[in-house]
């Protein structure tokens, strides 16, 4: 019997942590389950954003779960959502601007590198990856360290890539 899938929420977090998306991620590995999603809110407005992660980036949430980074990104962008350009000191999913030079070429190469899970996930034809905007999970970390990804405005789904820093 397959199992029914769900989106991974704030409120799953706030409940159980990041526990039910890691047993998912396992499953996922496993050939069990599909990939797992979370969604969070637009800001403003009433719509979702759906998201999930690139196999390297989940592989390494499932090796190292008490990485401090991860478990903040993850909580950030599923609590806060996304919220546009960030206008400092706040948490969630922000576009990238254009003086975020190390971000922008972190996932530039990171979107090479994951091409195929990238237009699989985001449901889109290589010749629309101009349409996707940057994007960055932000939260309370000094150093700079961020984890980047790509968004599709068409259909408000987001694949996030792995680390860079500013």
């Amino acid at each position: 019997m397959a199992q029914k899938e769900y989106y991974h929420t704030a409120e799953e977090y706030r409940q159980h942590g990041m526990t039910p998306f890691l047993q998912h991620t396992g499953e996922y590995f496993a050939g069990l389950r599909s990939t797992p999603v979370c969604r969070a809110p637009i800001f403003p407005g009433s719509n979702n954003v759906s998201y999930t992660f690139s196999n390297e980036l989940l592989l390494d949430m499932m090796r190292n779960p008490d990485t401090p980074y991860l478990d903040k990104a993850y909580k950030s962008a599923v609590k806060f959502g996304l919220k546009g350009y960030s206008k400092g000191g706040q948490n969630g999913i922000f576009w990238q601007r254009r003086q975020d030079g190390g971000l922008i070429s972190a996932t530039n190469g990171l979107v090479e590198r994951d091409m195929p899970q990238v237009l699989a996930d985001l449901d889109i034809q290589r010749e629309g990856l101009d349409a996707l905007r940057k994007v960055k999970i932000v939260w309370h970390q000094p150093d700079g360290l961020r984890v980047v990804g790509v968004y599709n405005p068409l259909n408000q789904r987001a694949i996030f890539l792995g680390t860079a820093s500013y």
